[in-house]
């Protein structure tokens, strides 16, 4: 019992300093783990240490402008919110981001993005992800449309 509960802390202590933080808590009979935020990529809707409830859900189930959990190349795990769905089109032009030619709506932003990003097309099984904080945001801007494989969950609202 004591050396699980330590083995639990350390690897909470690890994931602490990478994004964000998975416990292996599971509620119930669910698959719902909580999730400590860190850092302000997703402000203004989600602060620096909040602690939020993640679902695992089939990607197919995952809707644009869910905010989900994935891990990246690093392994490290980024909360985000899902733009691009696989085969539409993304660009960034003047602070607004266009789907397949078309504006979003992104009520949920902190502030527009200060620089344009050409058009990108969402791969198939990706996922094209956004910071709400878009201009303090490590997202697919940096490292690209994230693989369906690597989504742990979905933030439940």
């Amino acid at each position: 019992m004591r050396r699980g509960f330590v083995g639990l802390i350390v690897g909470l202590l690890v994931l602490s300093l990478m994004g964000c933080s998975m416990s292996d808590l599971v509620f119930g009979n669910s698959n719902v783990r909580r999730v400590k935020i860190a850092g302000d990529a997703m402000e203004p809707n989600f602060h620096d240490e909040q602690i939020v409830d993640v679902e695992e859900v089939p990607v197919e189930d995952l809707q644009r402008g869910d905010v989900i959990v994935f891990t990246v190349k690093d392994e490290k795990q980024y909360l985000k919110r899902l733009i691009g769905l696989p085969g539409e089109t993304v660009k960034i032009r003047a602070g607004k981001v266009y789907i397949n030619g078309k504006v979003l709506d992104e009520p949920y932003i902190k502030e527009s993005a200060h620089s344009d990003m050409p058009v990108r097309t969402v791969e198939s099984d990706r996922y094209f992800v956004l910071g709400d904080n878009r201009n303090n945001s490590a997202d697919s801007r940096a490292f690209g449309s994230i693989p369906g494989a690597s989504i742990l969950g979905r933030v439940k609202q």
